[in-house]
């Protein structure tokens, strides 16, 4: 007859968990350095890569207001500032999604 000890179970599960926790991480987390070179070579456009909806903002206001340089030359410095933070937060949400499928 095996003895089945319940604690030596669950810590045999947990590092295989954590495991898949940091496989789902780094195949769905984007990089920094792609954000901003992406926005540094495209201005609003490579925002798209973090940010859909800012991009989108950006790249009408770039190009509504276009016929002045200042406008778009603020657009493209804003959306390099921008893309640090979000792909932070895109980051931080896929972390919170692989922490939720990794409880259930």
């Amino acid at each position: 007859m095996k003895i089945i000890n319940n604690d030596s179970d669950l810590q045999e599960t947990k590092p295989i968990m954590k495991t898949k926790v940091d496989t789902y991480v780094e195949m769905h987390s984007k990089s920094q350095l792609s954000g901003f070179l992406l926005t540094l070579l495209f201005g609003p456009l490579g925002l798209f890569y973090s940010s859909w909806i800012a991009g989108l903002i950006l790249t009408i206001t770039a190009v509504g207001l276009g016929a002045t340089i200042i406008v778009p030359l603020i657009c493209w410095g804003l959306s390099i500032l921008l893309s640090f933070g979000f792909v932070d937060d895109y980051n931080d949400k896929v972390k919170s999604t692989a922490e939720l499928l990794s409880n259930q």
